[in-house]
């Protein structure tokens, strides 16, 4: 794994800690952007794996999204980042409590989706066959 993929996947599993610390004592909100935080750097290792670079969250999403279309080993976590940005957003600009409308169920969810592609990308940048291809965006 590339050096910056890897920092970058060190990084998608502090956050997911981080947010499974936070979970435990009811803020769920906050907890749902970490995880959020979480897979979004996971799905950043991913593309620098492919060797494409992007620092801006929307502009991370679509290339994640582009890049795991047809990849079957994705199909669990598709909308991770899609459902992880709106949490985002939706604690960002609204209430900074779970008055911001995100619910435990919710939070629980971007969590699991956190956790599964940060293994998902581990275990397929780790494969010795899975060379990246050139960057195709």
């Amino acid at each position: 794994m590339k050096p910056e993929a890897e920092a970058a996947l060190s990084l998608a599993k502090f956050h997911l800690s981080e947010a499974q610390k936070i979970y435990e004592y009811g803020f769920h909100a906050v907890a749902a952007r970490d995880g959020y935080l979480a897979a979004l750097h996971a799905a950043n290792a991913w593309l620098i794996h492919h060797n494409i670079k992007h620092k801006r969250h929307k502009r991370i999403e679509g290339a994640y999204n582009k890049i795991i279309k047809d990849d079957r080993r994705f199909d669990p976590v598709k909308k991770a980042l899609t459902m992880g940005l709106a949490l985002k957003e939706r604690y960002d600009y609204g209430a900074k409590t779970d008055a911001s409308g995100t619910t435990k169920k919710e939070a629980d969810y971007m969590l699991q989706q956190a956790a599964a592609l940060i293994d998902i990308v581990a275990k397929a940048t780790l494969k010795p066959d899975n060379k990246p291809p050139a960057a195709t965006l």
